[in-house]
């Protein structure tokens, strides 16, 4: 009896270690992916009440630009795991006497190349480089990623190809077609088929949480088309722009807003790409930028209260800059 007693007092304890186990792991996975499911948990509502049909939500999600992200994702990873990254960085911290010149070198190539392959792209290039880089001498990588990412944001407004919300703008324009001359599935199909024999198992480690996020926040925005509050704004475009993305990011306030600026294409321009500084989810660099360092470094809450502290600075400085070009 004893022996039985014994057993079972084990064995609660052995379930019961292993749902404090299970509590805790989804308690990280719901702290980390906060985001993903709080923009599936609103596209979910919109889809159970009606206010988007299956249809409405398929015709919403740009299936492009998901398989464009996919296909960034893992070939980024594929170069990552070659060895590449680590040889270029090695060769080129040679030609650099100090850290302090290597890393404004860093910050001025992440700018330039966000103003021709946008800033999201660029951001997957060189976040990883100045990881690296900072393994192998002694510069704050802290900081370097920060203003890098700063750097993407900002000069990326610069051209029409900088970042998304540009494209989307200058597309309503009819002045570019950028964007749809090609389509992207091909690309994600080349890349699953190269993820898959390059990276073999580790192909399952690729963080592909920002699509999850930007499919569900396309559900989202399209809910939210349904109501009638665009009677409500009376507020000055800029404005309203650079608000809304700080709550839902600067494409999706850029899609959001595009029927109040049929004459005022400028406003919703310059207001999404001041409101791309800000909050961690004010743009994709911002959230891009954080997930790959994060990725590369482990969390550090100590990073992200720099970024958003230096975002925020820049967004006072962005905001009033936009309104006076305005």
């Amino acid at each position: 009896m004893f022996t039985v007693e014994r057993s079972l007092l084990l064995s609660s304890r052995l379930v019961l270690h292993r749902l404090t186990n299970h509590a805790a792991t989804l308690g990280r996975f719901a702290r980390e992916q906060v985001l993903e499911l709080s923009a599936a948990a609103l596209a979910a509502a919109f889809l159970l009440t009606g206010r988007v049909t299956p249809r409405g939500a398929i015709r919403a999600i740009d299936f492009d630009l998901l398989f464009m992200l996919f296909a960034l994702l893992v070939t980024v990873e594929i170069l990552r795991e070659s060895g590449c990254v680590d040889r270029v960085v090695a060769a080129t911290v040679k030609r650099f006497r100090r850290t302090r010149t290597f890393a404004a070198a860093l910050i001025g190539i992440s700018g330039a190349l966000a103003c021709v392959m946008t800033n999201d792209v660029a951001l997957f290039v060189v976040i990883p480089f100045t990881v690296v880089a900072g393994r192998l001498t002694n510069f704050d990588i802290e900081d370097a990623v920060v203003l890098e990412i700063v750097a993407a944001n900002l000069l990326g407004c610069l051209t029409p190809l900088g970042n998304p919300q540009n494209l989307f703008v200058f597309h309503q324009l009819v002045i570019l077609e950028v964007t749809r001359v090609l389509h992207a599935w091909p690309a994600a199909v080349a890349a699953l088929v190269a993820g898959v024999v390059c990276l073999r198992r580790d192909f399952f480690d690729v963080d592909l949480s920002i699509i999850v996020l930007f499919f569900f926040a396309f559900i989202a925005v399209e809910g939210l088309r349904t109501f009638d509050f665009y009677s409500l704004l009376h507020a000055n475009i800029y404005v309203l722009a650079l608000g809304l993305s700080q709550i839902i990011s600067n494409v999706p306030a850029t899609i959001l807003l595009a029927p109040l600026a049929a004459n005022d294409w400028q406003a919703l321009l310059y207001g999404a790409n001041a409101g791309g500084c800000g909050t961690i989810i004010a743009s994709l660099a911002n959230l891009l930028g954080w997930r790959i360092y994060v990725r590369e470094c482990g969390r550090d809450p100590r990073f992200l209260w720099r970024l958003l502290g230096i975002n925020f600075a820049f967004l006072a400085w962005a905001g009033v800059g936009g309104w006076v070009l305005g």
